[in-house]
């Protein structure tokens, strides 16, 4: 199975020797191997694939951008994503990647004060069980306010409607972080704490306080990757 991960941030500089660049933490925490086919695309350096079928799926990752800034990168990703959904490209957004896809694809981004949280899961999705809580680590201020069109939410709460979205066995997109380990995100935190107020960094510090909880939500969302990859290939 062909993999293209679209890259539409970085790691800061003074991190990359410990953790590596961005695209090494997606490969890590999802637990890919040389076995798949790994294809790289600095998005945010306007790169993308010359044509959407050079990979089966697409994973776009989060990025300290908005969905509704003009940059171009962004313009072309949109029109990227739009035409390998189109083509029945699976697709996989992680927080900024959830709510561009989203937003691409008919629904609507906007900014919003809440940004930690956990969610409840309303329905089953591969792995991920109806009931089951979900806490993963979160770092941006925008939130898919609409879904977009015949989308529905696998899970949500209080402080962010929209956590998980998916159509159909197509495409799912998340809010959190399943690609920061809980060491990554501190030492992400106080790389640029001076971005953020102090009540802020103090609710972001409160989501590594159930480092277990967090440890089985990665393990569940890895198995439903794999379990999606595994449908790829029998497909």
């Amino acid at each position: 199975m062909k993999i293209g991960i679209l890259i539409c941030g970085e790691v800061p500089d003074a991190l990359k020797q410990e953790y590596g660049d961005y695209g090494q933490c997606l490969i890590r925490e999802f637990g890919l191997t040389k076995k798949d086919d790994i294809h790289l695309f600095n998005a945010h350096n306007k790169e993308v694939p010359e044509t959407v079928k050079l990979c089966d799926a697409y994973i776009i990752s989060g990025s300290p951008s908005s969905v509704y800034d003009e940059s171009k990168w962004i313009l072309d990703l949109i029109l990227f994503i739009q035409e390998a959904f189109d083509k029945g490209k699976k697709l996989l957004g992680i927080c900024f990647g959830h709510q561009l896809v989203n937003y691409a694809l008919g629904g609507t981004v906007k900014r919003s004060i809440n940004e930690w949280g956990s969610a409840n899961i309303y329905k089953e999705y591969l792995e991920m069980q109806k009931g089951q809580n979900v806490s993963l680590l979160s770092m941006h201020q925008d939130q898919v306010t609409a879904l977009a069109n015949g989308f529905e939410v696998i899970a949500g709460c209080d402080f962010c409607a929209n956590y998980i979205t998916r159509y159909k066995n197509q495409v799912l997109t998340i809010q959190g972080h399943p690609e920061f380990s809980p060491e990554f995100f501190l030492a992400l935190l106080k790389e640029t704490k001076q971005k953020y107020c102090d009540s802020t960094m103090q609710n972001a510090l409160k989501t590594l306080s159930n480092l277990c909880v967090y440890s089985h939500n990665i393990a569940v969302l890895r198995e439903s990757v794999q379990k999606e990859k595994y449908q790829q290939k029998r497909g």
